[in-house]
C-alpha cells in the first residue's frame, strides 16, 4: 500500500459582505456632501451679501427677486416676532393687508399695508396703535414678506459677522480637506495591520 495523500478540490467561497454597512457609507458620503454644500452656499450667499452691503451701498441685496432680512423689533406681533427671518419678494404690486418690507431713513421696516393710495401706502405694525408717519412710496418697497422662518434670525445675524465668517470658512475647509486627511489616515492604518 501506499501513503497518498487526499486533496479536495478548491472552491471559491465568496468573502461574506454586510449589505448594511454599505448603505450606511453612501448615506453618511451623501450626508456630508449634502453638509458641506449647505456651508459652502451659506459662505457664498453671505460674502455676496456683505459685500453688496459694503461695496455696492445695497440695504437688502437680492437674487432674482428674492431678500432675506432679520427682524429686530417687535411691532409686527404676533405675526413676526423679533428674531424671525423673513424672505422677502419684489412684487409687480402690493395690496392692503400685505407684510412689506421698505426703506425708511437708511433702516428697513417690515409693517402691513393699511390702505393704498394713489400716493402710496399708508401701513402700520400690527402691535402699534397708529399707523405709521407718512406715505409709504413703491420706490421704497423692497417687497412683501413672503415667509417667515422664526427664531434663526440672530444665528443669521451671527453668520454674517465677520466671526461667522471666518467660523463658516473654517468648517467648510475642515468638512472639504479633512476628509481627504482623515481617509488616508484610515489607509495607512489598514497598512499596518498587514
Amino acid at each position: 500500500k501506499t501513503a497518498g495523500t487526499t486533496c479536495l478540490p478548491l472552491q471559491y467561497t465568496p468573502k461574506e459582505t454586510n449589505k448594511g454597512d454599505d448603505s450606511v457609507k453612501i448615506l453618511g458620503k451623501m450626508a456630508y456632501a449634502m453638509v458641506t454644500a449647505v456651508l459652502v452656499l451659506i459662505l457664498v450667499w453671505n460674502c455676496y451679501q456683505v459685500w453688496s452691503m459694503k461695496m455696492l451701498h445695497m440695504d437688502l441685496p437680492q437674487i432674482f427677486g428674492w431678500s432675506q432680512a432679520v427682524v429686530l423689533s417687535g411691532s409686527m406681533e404676533p405675526v413676526i416676532s423679533a428674531g424671525d427671518l423673513i424672505l422677502i419678494h419684489r412684487e409687480e404690486d402690493y395690496m392692503k393687508g400685505d407684510i412689506i418690507t421698505f426703506s425708511d431713513h437708511g433702516s428697513l421696516v417690515t409693517h402691513r399695508i393699511e390702505e393704498k393710495t394713489e400716493n402710496g401706502f399708508v401701513t402700520r405694525g400690527d402691535a402699534n396703535n397708529v399707523t405709521d408717519s407718512g406715505l409709504v412710496d413703491r420706490e421704497r418697497i423692497r417687497g412683501r414678506a413672503a415667509a417667515v422662518i422664526p427664531g434663526i434670525g440672530y444665528a443669521i445675524l451671527f453668520l454674517r459677522s465677520q466671526e461667522g465668517l471666518l467660523l463658516i470658512a473654517v468648517l467648510s475647509a475642515l468638512l472639504i480637506w479633512g476628509k481627504g486627511w482623515t481617509g488616508s489616515l484610515s489607509k495607512r492604518g489598514r497598512s499596518n495591520e498587514r
